[in-house]
């Protein structure tokens, strides 16, 4: 049971403290973008991919004390407690899978972008994703479905392209 929470137990390990509920959805929704052994499933919500089975999860973690979830200036912080710790040191193996190069690199990456960014770039690969769609049509239902993302869609779509998260790879 326990070794289900490994993935989202090394995400915090490697990011040392994610801040916001939206950034650590969206952080997960791209590593299972590059196979990393998430089982949670996302669907289009207001801000974006979410997964409300990582949201339990979260808060199962919280309740067993492998993680803090502290709220501060009107947002959620995630960290990863001394118990969590000691159960990622329990499964060794798991952790190997988990802790790839590519991995730690994009968490890294990720965790540095504005929760609103990583939100406009998981829209874009959900409608990539779901529908096959190209720039122009993604953009276009982007806009239309959420139009504060709208000025920021180019960044967002050129930031994917720098971190090779598109879902068409030739994009």
């Amino acid at each position: 049971m326990f070794e289900d929470y490994i993935p989202i137990l090394s995400l915090l390990k490697e990011a040392g403290k994610i801040a916001t509920r939206k950034k650590i959805q969206k952080i997960v929704f791209f590593l299972k973008q590059i196979d990393a052994p998430f089982n949670e499933k996302f669907s289009l919500h207001h801000y974006g991919p979410y997964s409300p089975e990582l949201q339990i999860e979260l808060d199962q973690l919280e309740d067993l004390g492998f993680i803090k979830q502290s709220y501060n200036n009107n947002t959620y912080e995630f960290l990863l407690d001394e118990e969590g710790e000691k159960l990622l040191n329990q499964y060794p193996e798991s952790s190997k899978k988990v802790n790839t190069e590519l991995f730690i690199k994009l968490i890294g990456k990720l965790n540095l972008l504005q929760p609103y960014l990583l939100e406009s770039m998981s829209t874009i690969v959900y409608f990539e994703k779901s529908y096959g769609q190209n720039k122009e049509s993604v953009k276009e239902a982007v806009c239309k479905l959420k139009p504060h993302l709208k000025d920021i869609f180019d960044d967002a779509w050129d930031k994917l392209k720098e971190l090779e998260l598109h879902a068409e790879k030739d994009t």
